[in-house]
């Protein structure tokens, strides 16, 4: 029975306790001078409330990102035309005025002529030159101790020799030799004048080039399928082996059909949210790459959804002092933003190529669950969304 009273008597307490603070603030605002009791309560000189003083209230705040129609099922990144090019140039590597070889059954005379190549893998069609002054036996030529002629020569004149690709090195040896005589008291002697080396260089600084293309998490998240179509332009005699990469994982890798469309499937990990690179590269001939484009087909979008909640106390109160709620919208990129949007089911327009979009769907606003819908006629960035109970303009 105590304990009951005491409890009561403790309750009893802290109400006097609240309602002489409540007294408290009332005779101080009571007591304070007129302008700046007015402030406090945010009236005006006649005594109404100030709605100007009111601060904004925030309802939503969403960030949708991409928003795509929903019978847009592909992507399309088209890219600028692509050009490789091989360019070569005949030039001669080396010359010498004369070779001078004999065999003799007392001795024998080779000659050995020396030259050096930059970058053999940038040589192409060598070929060895020179004229026969005089000759007799069997003139034997080895490169790089491969033996690459063998025969004897009667002519002055003689079909260049072509040098091998795979014998060639950065330093080059050629050495001449001459059989020995039959009968044996004789002398075996060629003398070569002008002689030179004579190859194609390759310049390969334009048979390589990229592309860029960017993919927004939203695409990457829907891709089930990529492709890369294009048209090259090229010449069918000439052709080398051109490379096409997307971030360095290969997707092609041979000849080129030339003035036939071409599509390539791109597998989907291949593909990468932000920056995408196509590399382009080849190893000989010229080629242009037209119309192309990576087309990215989409899982069946739907339009964005978001909610909100007004609460009784922030509806009554905004609708009792005519108090506008705003829905505005901040976009990526200077594209024209077209699109159906729904407030609790009613249509507002929204079209516009501005960064930013504000319209009152005061009426449209009901207590407690709201919803909006975007339905877009064609894709467009929303970098944020706002709903919010504003102070009166004007």
């Amino acid at each position: 029975m105590k304990t009951g009273m005491k409890k009561r008597g403790q309750e009893g307490g802290a109400a006097a306790l609240v309602a002489l603070i409540a007294l408290f603030m009332i005779l101080y605002i009571l007591f304070l001078p007129p302008e700046e009791r007015s402030k406090l309560l945010g009236e005006t000189k006649d005594g109404k409330i100030d709605e100007k003083a009111l601060p904004k209230t925030e309802l939503l705040l969403a960030q949708p990102g991409r928003v795509i129609p929903k019978g847009d099922v592909v992507s399309h990144h088209p890219l600028p035309s692509v050009i490789l090019t091989t360019k070569t140039e005949a030039i001669m590597l080396d010359s010498w005025d004369s070779v001078h070889v004999r065999h003799s059954v007392f001795s024998s005379a080779p000659q050995e002529l020396k030259f050096s190549l930059h970058d053999p893998d940038n040589v192409e069609n060598v070929l060895l030159n020179f004229l026969v002054v005089n000759g007799k036996g069997i003139l034997t030529i080895k490169l790089n101790g491969e033996q690459i002629f063998s025969r004897e020569v009667t002519a002055r004149n003689i079909e260049p020799i072509s040098l091998k690709k795979s014998l060639l090195h950065k330093d080059n040896i050629l050495a001449f030799t001459v059989s020995s005589p039959s009968p044996f008291w004789q002398t075996n002697t060629y003398i070569l004048g002008d002689i030179s080396v004579r190859g194609d260089i390759i310049d390969k600084t334009k048979t390589a080039s990229t592309s860029t293309f960017y993919m927004d998490s939203d695409e990457k998240k829907m891709l089930k399928r990529a492709t890369l179509s294009y048209v090259v332009l090229c010449d069918p005699t000439s052709l080398g082996k051109v490379t096409i990469s997307l971030n360095n994982k290969v997707i092609s890798d041979g000849a080129p059909a030339c003035s036939v469309p071409t599509r390539l499937d791109v597998p989907i990990d291949f593909t990468s949210t932000g920056t995408n690179t196509l590399q382009w590269k080849s190893d000989k001939g010229t080629y242009k790459f037209e119309g192309v484009t990576v087309e990215g087909g989409l899982k069946e979008p739907q339009n964005y959804h978001v909610y909100f909640t007004v609460s009784p106390e922030q509806y009554d109160y905004g609708a009792s002092h005519a108090l506008p709620i705003m829905l505005t919208m901040i976009f990526v990129g200077g594209e024209k933003k077209q699109a159906r949007l729904f407030v609790n089911n009613e249509l507002v327009a929204l079209d516009t190529t501005a960064s930013e979009y504000a319209t009152e769907i005061t009426g449209l606003v009901r207590k407690g669950y709201n919803a909006i819908e975007i339905d877009p006629a064609a894709s467009f960035e929303i970098q944020e969304l706002h709903v919010e109970i504003l102070k009166p303009m004007g």
